[in-house]
């Protein structure tokens, strides 16, 4: 396994995965490029995860538009090979699977996770960090897949320069708002700060229904949960475009040495649930409301 990296300037290569643990074998799918060409590619992934099916054992799937079937080469023990257009390339999905070594399925996760970590230079994480590294969701047949978004270098890739992210929307962002390095299947981050205090705006896109969303976000920030027709009293709608997205805004509990806050917006747009969220030390995100709202606005879902 390659060295950890110790470059700060911004990844050149992603690796999207999912890990399917099905009994005595473990699926793996993955698609591995450059950053810019596999963010366009991640809302198509996502898809085809959730519609990957075991009904017979093996897995079987609908392929999203413009997806081909490929061959698989030689020597690679591949179950199948799929070709992703994006733009003027083309991005290659594998699908792997190995046998399951037992019971210790959060060993197993976080070994493989790893694995494809140190293929980007990436440093390993450690079994507590396992809820940082992935994310579970459900197929639409009731599985688990463990999704994962790596970012960084492979050996020999020069340094670049920032770039805006490229989302199929208009937007705009305040100028002093500086691009982030990306979590999780995060499509775009920012990183604001003011002294000490710091606040990150990004947008995902996940499922979940409303209500359990901003029931996260109060838990996030410290507050407790309340029922459901509270947390709808708290909803503002905002005009995005042609969509109308959910805005709440909580602010954690006082008393805290650094009581925390979000600004969230929730979005049905484009066949997707997009979440917009500020997170971060609560004076500078009250401080940064205004910019956030405006930011949100400017979003010109078609």
């Amino acid at each position: 396994m390659p060295a950890p990296s110790s470059r700060t300037d911004p990844a050149t290569d992603r690796i999207l995965g999912a890990i399917l643990p099905q009994g005595e074998t473990t699926w793996f799918v993955k698609v591995q490029g450059p950053v810019d060409t596999t963010r366009v590619a991640v809302e198509s992934f996502l898809r085809f995860v959730r519609g990957i099916d075991f009904a017979d054992g093996k897995p079987s799937w609908t392929l999203p538009e413009n997806w081909k079937e490929a061959e698989n080469p030689e020597g690679k023990g591949r179950f199948a090979t799929l070709a992703i257009p994006v733009e003027n390339e083309t991005l290659e999905l594998t699908v792997t699977e190995l046998k399951s070594p037992g019971n210790d399925v959060e060993g197993y996760l976080l070994a493989n996770i790893n694995r494809w970590r140190g293929q980007l230079q990436q440093p390993p994480y450690e079994l507590d960090q396992l809820e940082r590294a992935t994310l579970p969701v459900k197929t639409e047949s009731g599985q688990t897949a463990w999704l994962v978004n790596i970012e960084g270098w492979l050996p020999g890739s020069k340094p670049k320069a920032p770039a805006a992210p490229k989302l199929p929307f208009a937007y705009k962002v305040p100028d002093h708002w500086q691009v982030g390095a990306l979590r999780t299947f995060q499509l775009a981050a920012w990183n604001v700060a003011d002294g000490d205090r710091k606040a990150t705006v990004t947008i995902s896109t996940a499922g979940g229904d409303l209500v359990g969303n901003i029931q996260r976000w109060r838990d996030q920030v410290g507050l407790p949960r309340v029922d459901a027709a509270e947390v709808q009293q708290s909803i503002q709608d905002v005009k995005m475009g042609q969509a109308t997205g959910k805005y709440v805004v909580l602010n954690g509990p006082e008393g805290k040495e650094q009581p925390q806050a979000i600004l969230g917006v929730i979005v049905s747009a484009l066949e997707e649930q997009w979440f917009f969220k500020m997170q971060g030390d609560a004076p500078l995100v009250k401080a940064e409301q205004e910019n956030f709202e405006s930011f949100v606005r400017s979003v010109q879902f078609p």
